[in-house]
């Protein structure tokens, strides 16, 4: 079986830490000419899965392109258990940020000061990634799990449950990223609670 999502691996935009990696600063040809893991929190040793169709994006909140992934936390690549656990934790929404793990030299970026000549970060010209990371909470605001018109149109439906909008155990499940059980106990313990 195959498990796939697609995420924003990095964007142009002041990350956490007041760093900028410019889109121009990596290729995606290069990247998709080689194999690249998905880590837990960036956890070396821990491959759940590769990434794979790499590939630049408009993104009106980046005002520019954005790093598009797929990835792919197929089971005949790594543990099938920890793959299947990587999954669900993004697909649920427990890790819903991507953080890219990458190397480069003094001489591929420009520090970035203030006004005042106080350091504000480091603008990345030229970068190599190594990974990229599922995460709760990661350094570029931008880099997230990216929800499928069905994810959405579900979680819509569960918000609008107050009005009584129907909708399956299954599709409660499949948008947690829980069992068909785990969603029944939770549907029958909000029954108990509202009686």
């Amino acid at each position: 079986m195959k498990f796939t999502l697609d995420a924003i691996a990095s964007s142009a935009v002041v990350d956490l830490d007041g760093d900028i990696i410019e889109t121009d600063s990596y290729s995606v040809d290069e990247m998709n000419d080689r194999s690249i893991p998905i880590f837990s929190s960036h956890v070396s040793g821990t491959t759940i899965g590769f990434n794979e169709d790499w590939r630049l994006r408009y993104s009106a909140k980046a005002q520019g392109n954005v790093l598009a992934v797929s990835m792919n936390f197929d089971d005949h690549y790594v543990n099938g258990e920890e793959s299947q656990k990587g999954f669900d934790n993004a697909k649920s929404g427990a890790w819903d940020c991507t953080s890219i793990g990458f190397q480069s030299t003094p001489a591929d970026y420009d520090v970035m000061k203030d006004k005042s000549g106080n350091f504000q970060g480091l603008r990345f010209k030229k970068i190599r990634i190594l990974e990229l990371s599922i995460c709760a909470i990661g350094s570029n605001p931008l880099a997230k799990i990216l929800k499928s018109e069905e994810d959405i149109a579900i979680m819509k439906r569960v918000k609008e449950m107050k009005n009584n909008s129907p909708i399956t155990i299954a599709q409660a499940a499949r948008c947690k990223g829980i069992t068909k059980r785990q969603a029944a106990i939770e549907w029958l313990k909000s029954i108990e609670q509202g009686a």
